[in-house]
């Protein structure tokens, strides 16, 4: 019996962690707990060109409540805030922002590529019909 029960356990853990195409295979994690917190831009590609030194000084903070925070700073000196909001849809395979630079509002409708504690990589494809892949980090 008890064999039965750590089966039953073990596939109700896995078969819905198995969702993104690079992972992870299996997590402790909520998903919405390993969104939330302070992402620096590990790589950023467009069409396969990495523009990763375009983003060297921003970070982007998720908190539960579904808002986020970008920040822009230069020489380590904070400079610009941009405040947005994230949702979870499409059986959360994708998360949706919006983000309000000035006086516009931005939309991105990412899919979620890898969602680990530490890593999420995010793909999208702009109002250009390129590829944009994000790669943020989440130091412990």
């Amino acid at each position: 019996m008890k064999k039965y029960i750590l089966l039953f356990l073990t596939i109700l853990f896995v078969v819905p962690s198995c969702k993104y195409d690079d992972g992870p295979f299996i997590s402790i994690y909520t998903k919405t707990e390993r969104i939330v917190g302070n992402k620096s831009f590990k790589k950023v590609l467009v069409d396969g060109e990495d523009i990763t030194t375009d983003y060297k000084d921003q970070y982007v903070e998720f908190f539960k409540n579904g808002s986020f925070v970008w920040y822009i700073y230069d020489n380590n000196i904070l400079k610009e805030t941009y405040p947005g909001t994230w949702t979870l849809s499409d059986n959360k395979k994708r998360l949706a922002m919006l983000v309000y630079f000035e006086s516009e509002t931005y939309s991105w409708d990412w899919e979620i590529k890898r969602l680990t504690y530490a890593d999420t990589y995010l793909e999208s494809t702009n109002k250009d019909g390129k590829i944009v892949r994000w790669e943020l980090y989440k130091s412990y």
